[in-house]
């Protein structure tokens, strides 16, 4: 996505589901206009006006109104919340990354103090998980940072730095 795509998403989610709702439902383009949603709160006051303006009595009107009322609330409303998902997924995204980044220096680190290390001195010298380890040293290999051999004296994995 780009910046301004993510930034747009961003200040939607700091909207309120409930008050986006409420005001959506009774003023249709102010909802939009509270949520920053500029073409759509333009195009919904297009079609409210005249339904807004027609005769009472006018069944058809009337129905169209309801149904462009509760309609906008609904979308509206389904925007802030995904919105709010959204930002709460890159934001778990952007601490993952740095807890990988972290663990690579942490590695990397060990690997230099120690000469050489297996998976079990990373796995006891960082407390993560095996297969995040394991996933980082590939990682790490990957990128020519470390390399991976066998020990010649009982022909265990290990990792030294480049």
């Amino acid at each position: 996505m780009s910046n301004a795509v993510v930034h747009k998403q961003q200040k939607l989610a700091r909207k309120s589901a409930w008050g986006t709702g409420i005001l959506t439902l009774f003023i249709p383009f102010a909802g939009y206009l509270y949520t920053a949603r500029y073409r759509l709160a333009a195009i919904t006051l297009v079609f409210w006006i005249p339904l807004i303006a027609a005769d009472e009595s006018n069944e058809t009107a009337s129905t169209m109104l309801g149904f462009l009322m509760l309609g906008t609330c609904i979308e509206n409303t389904i925007a802030v919340v995904r919105a709010k998902g959204e930002a709460k997924e890159m934001m778990q995204q952007e601490q993952q990354q740095q807890s990988a980044s972290t663990l690579q220096v942490e590695l990397l680190k060990l690997a230099k103090q120690k000469g050489e290390v297996t998976v079990a001195d990373c796995v006891l010298a960082t407390q993560r998980g095996v297969d995040e380890v394991q996933a980082t040293l590939s990682k790490l290999e990957l990128s020519d940072l470390i390399r991976a051999s066998n020990r010649a004296s009982d022909g265990a994995v290990v990792y030294r730095i480049v």
